[in-house]
């Protein structure tokens, strides 16, 4: 790929990563997946072909590579570009792992999710502990309220189960189910009692 290419694709590829962050947050590593998987250099891989087949070379200019090893090559040099372009992003401050993380937490959380389901997501996602920290960062008087609100929805009736029902028992493993610990089910319990 000449300069004149890579200038295109870089051109390209950061117009794809600020329509994706105009939707919403993206951490580094789902932004990278997705601009690796949605550009294409259409000269150097046709779309019609995958990568075990032989490039014939009337498809594509004989300068072009026509081995799988060539297409690695260039799938290596595509990669090094995505990252310039991502690191561009982060300096111009488009591009943030903290502002994906509080989204994602906070989004999360209004669906009546806890910080133990949220932690082991965002662990699946690549996000790096300094990031992750600030899942502890919000308050337990805030988890107690996200856990109150999902059992008065969940609790239709208006009334709690009694203990050591069937129906207690279920909506326990529900909670828990959700990321939240034990203590904070017993706390949420009181405070739902408390209310009725």
């Amino acid at each position: 790929m000449d300069r004149e290419q890579e200038q295109a694709y870089c051109l390209s590829a950061r117009r794809r990563a600020m329509d994706l962050l105009a939707r919403r947050e993206h951490s580094r590593r789902e932004l990278f997946g997705k601009l690796r998987t949605r550009l294409k250099i259409a000269s150097v891989v046709p779309s019609e072909l995958t990568l075990s087949e032989p490039i014939p070379s009337e498809t594509i200019p004989t300068d072009e590579p026509n081995t799988r090893e060539d297409l690695a090559d260039v799938s290596r040099n595509t990669d090094e570009l995505i990252n310039r372009v991502l690191d561009q992003l982060e300096r111009d401050g488009l591009l943030s792992d903290t502002r994906y993380v509080e989204s994602y937490v906070r989004a999360r959380r209004n669906k009546g999710f806890g910080p133990m389901y949220i932690r082991h997501q965002l662990r699946g996602r690549d996000v790096d502990e300094q990031s992750m920290a600030l899942v502890a960062d919000v308050s337990e008087a805030q988890w107690l309220d996200a856990l109150l609100q999902l059992l008065r929805k969940r609790l239709s009736s208006g009334c709690f189960p009694p203990p050591a029902s069937k129906d207690y028992v279920k909506l326990q493993r529900f909670v828990l189910s959700r990321g939240y610990a034990m203590s904070q089910w017993w706390q949420v319990e009181k405070l739902y009692k408390s209310e009725s």
